[in-house]
């Protein structure tokens, strides 16, 4: 997905607008600062000193001219940033709600914040599910495949195994060296997550992430896979708010979205993740959606990063 990066005009009233919410608790932290420059270099394409920027009033910023596309994106932003000092406060999320209203902006991610905000943790969870990355790949699945499809990943959440799927992954091990089913296969080995199809195996429906962290060259730890969620927001077809809001909760708040994955607090940086996802905006298939991995395992992993034009990470 290529990023909408609003006219300089339009861009500083979005940044004097984020800096308004993140100091809404008394002063601007070193991860909101992070944040904002971090989004003036990967989003907004500007340079101008935080320290000289005014605050702005709901009522001041709903007298701009500004698209409704750009108002959406200020939201997202707007709550990204309520989040980033790892904790959800009342004056932050007031501020935001206040500016949502002023721009009549008022959808499932508005709703969300205000979930947060009130700890319904499971409408924050089944939110973020259906928008991010896993809802759309399950109703792919079922669009595709039909219930028939989900049996080897309910047979997973059930600890089951399913010795078809597993045999068909383990002769993964003799394709050629370097190719991304090679790849894929010593990755799981070495981690020591079991194949697909074995009992407590990786579902095939979370494999694309296991590809990505190959294709993109990200490994394992939990800082990585904050980075790696962020990527994999940038090279969606749609709007990357819920592939970052589902990093800054798994990764950084400490909310687990996905019963069957890790979580953690404290582990995004800024930079690292507007980074991501500025390279995951550059990468010309979209992964997360009707996208195969067994057309392509027996191929080269270094054919398949310049055919899918994944830039070299730096």
């Amino acid at each position: 997905m290529k990023l909408v990066v609003p006219p300089t005009e339009i861009a500083l009233y979005q940044l004097r607008v984020l800096k308004t919410v993140a100091v809404a608790d008394g002063k601007l932290d070193d991860l909101e600062y992070q944040m904002l420059m971090s989004m003036q270099t990967y989003i907004f394409k500007t340079n101008v000193l935080i320290d000289g920027l005014k605050l702005i009033t709901p009522q001041e910023l709903s007298s701009k001219i500004i698209s409704r596309e750009f108002c959406k994106q200020l939201i997202h932003y707007c709550i990204l940033i309520s989040i980033i000092g790892a904790r959800v406060t009342r004056n932050k999320t007031r501020v935001v709600i206040e500016f949502a209203e002023a721009l009549k902006i008022n959808d499932c991610a508005v709703q969300t914040l205000k979930h947060l905000a009130n700890n319904r943790l499971a409408l924050v969870r089944f939110n973020v599910f259906r928008h991010g990355f896993i809802g759309p790949k399950v109703m792919d699945t079922l669009r595709n495949e039909g219930i028939g499809g989900m049996i080897p990943t309910l047979k997973y959440l059930m600890s089951k195994g399913d010795r078809k799927t597993a045999a068909r992954y383990q002769k993964l091990e003799f394709y050629p060296e370097g190719s991304l089913g090679k790849e894929l296969y010593q990755h799981l080995r070495k981690h020591g997550f079991n194949l697909p199809g074995e009992e407590g195996g990786t579902p095939e429906i979370f494999l694309v992430h296991d590809c990505v962290h190959i294709l993109a060259e990200y490994h394992t730890s939990m800082s990585e896979e904050a980075v790696i969620s962020a990527f994999q927001a940038g090279f969606l077809d749609k709007d990357p708010f819920w592939g970052l809001l589902f990093t800054l909760l798994q990764f950084h708040l400490g909310i687990k979205v996905l019963t069957a994955s890790f979580t953690s607090r404290n582990e995004v940086e800024p930079e690292s993740l507007f980074k991501a996802l500025e390279r995951g905006t550059h990468v010309k298939v979209n992964l997360s959606k009707n996208w195969n991995p067994w057309l392509v395992f027996e191929r080269q992993v270094e054919d398949l990063r310049r055919e899918y034009n994944i830039p070299p990470r730096t």
